[in-house]
């Protein structure tokens, strides 16, 4: 069987978002994938506690914390059940909840 020559591409890092792989990716430019199908528990937000400082956005590792006119929600399509927004947020506005009581 013939030897079928192998084509190594060499990389380079991207400097623009538009250089980026074609994922999906949030406004803010990181690449995000949907894994929450093996979530144990979710995370509940409690608007009311909430300041706004918004620790819980800048914190999350898997851009599952959204903005809307400032107040932060929850895609629970990305959220993992990591809970970091519980550990950074210091008022408790986060706590979390089993994914299936």
């Amino acid at each position: 069987m013939p030897e079928v020559p192998v084509r190594i591409l060499p990389w380079k890092v991207p400097l623009r978002l538009e250089e980026h792989p074609a994922w999906p990716h949030t406004a803010s430019g990181r690449l995000i994938e949907g894994h929450a199908q093996w979530r144990l528990q979710r995370p509940v937000f409690d608007e009311g506690r909430c300041t706004r400082c918004l620790q819980c956005y800048l914190m999350c590792p898997d851009a599952a914390i959204l903005l809307h006119e400032g107040v932060p929600s929850v895609d629970l399509r990305l959220c993992k059940g990591c809970g970091v927004c519980v550990k950074e947020c210091e008022l408790g506005a986060f706590r979390m909840a089993p994914e299936h009581p």
